[in-house]
């Protein structure tokens, strides 16, 4: 899967922080899922 080629400076900065975000964007969902399902959980203890 990893392919070396060659690629503009502007093109490899453009992956790295599409690559940064991407990362951030887990961690983020990773902390916040408990909470989610929590409040989901909640939610469906409410309605029911």
């Amino acid at each position: 899967m990893t392919r070396q080629r060659k690629s503009r400076p502007g093109q490899e900065a453009a992956n790295q922080n599409q690559r940064a975000h991407y990362t951030t964007t887990r961690a983020i969902l990773a902390k916040a899922a408990p909470w989610l399902a929590l409040m989901l959980f909640a939610l469906q203890e409410v309605m029911l």
